[in-house]
């Protein structure tokens, strides 16, 4: 039966990106994890939703194509969750 690993990022830096290497041991990765991001497209912390612009603040969702290694980019002033399907637990590389 497969479990699911979820990892959730806040990015609190006003304008850089955060640049991450990711590494999960103790458990086998599938392929097709996701990844839900919320966070404003034009990274401006002042940034709202309103009645002309609704959906400018809010989730935003895709599909991670690596496995229990990788290096993933969060955008500036947000927060992100990955979601990982892992298998039956290994013994974690030393």
């Amino acid at each position: 039966r497969g479990e699911r690993l979820t990892l959730a990022v806040v990015n609190r830096h006003r304008e850089e990106a955060l640049a991450a290497d990711i590494e999960v041991a103790g458990a086998e990765v599938a392929p097709g994890g996701r990844w839900y991001e919320l966070a404003d497209a034009d990274a401006d912390v002042r940034a709202g939703n309103s009645a002309a612009t609704p959906g400018r603040v809010g989730p935003r969702e895709g599909k991670l194509t690596s496995g229990a290694r990788f290096n993933y980019r969060f955008p500036p002033h947000s927060l992100t969750l990955l979601t990982l399907r892992c298998s039956t637990t290994k013994e974690p590389r030393h």
